[in-house]
């Protein structure tokens, strides 16, 4: 697997791991990738593009912390790592797809498609 692999399935894990009291009002969106393809991503794309993370959180607030929950881990794989830079690569990729998503609201009009 190669190492940009690697970090989009971290990527995944983060967005599917389980959030307390989720009840679908504020979603974790990523944006999709640009034509250049994966890291770069398309951050100026219509938000009905977005990918949406598998579940929602209660409050905005719940859906932020749980983001910068994802953005501190890959900052400490990152200052951790010593020996492999796969793994420093895997966790700064990580960190840019993280630091790059929103949390938005699920009655947020721009989520449906033009």
């Amino acid at each position: 697997m190669t190492v940009m692999a690697r970090a989009l399935v971290v990527v995944v894990v983060l967005a599917m791991a389980p959030a307390a009291g989720a009840g679908g009002g504020w979603y974790l969106m990523f944006p999709p990738n640009s034509p250049a393809g994966y890291p770069n991503m398309n951050r100026e794309a219509p938000l009905s593009r977005w990918r949406q993370a598998p579940h929602a959180f209660d409050t905005a607030t719940e859906c932020n912390r749980f983001r910068l929950a994802g953005i501190a881990l890959a900052d400490k794989r990152i200052a951790e790592e010593t020996t492999s830079p796969e793994l420093i690569t895997d966790a700064l990729l990580t960190h840019i797809v993280a630091e790059a998503s929103h949390c938005v609201a699920a009655d947020d009009p721009r989520l449906v498609p033009r």
